[in-house]
């Protein structure tokens, strides 16, 4: 949606600045389009160029710290030994999580 009122402005800004009588004005409606145009670009260069990774470290802090938060019982923390046993693959049957990113 953002993309979409960038889109529309731009047409806005253009249409404006041809019409404009003030010169002034005219340079000020000209910069704001230039400056979308370029954010289109950046964007697109961004998208073409992205590469989807999972964050590995963040996923094990993850799932640990809702088990080794305060608010948890305390009965539960020991589950978050066996959580971190799965992600380093010392589980039976269970594959070590930097494995599965890539």
């Amino acid at each position: 949606m953002h993309r979409l009122l960038a889109a529309i402005l731009l047409s806005v800004f253009s249409f404006a600045a041809m019409s404009q009588q003030t010169p002034h004005t005219a340079d000020d409606l000209e910069i704001l389009s230039k400056a979308l145009s370029l954010q289109f670009r950046q964007e697109d260069f961004g998208m073409q160029h992205e590469v989807p990774f999972m964050n590995a470290s963040e996923t094990i802090f993850q799932g640990l710290r809702g088990l080794l938060d305060d608010q948890v019982a305390a009965e539960r923390r020991p589950a978050a030994i066996v959580r971190l046993r799965k992600y380093s693959g010392t589980e039976a049957d269970r594959f070590f999580v930097t494995c599965r990113c890539r």
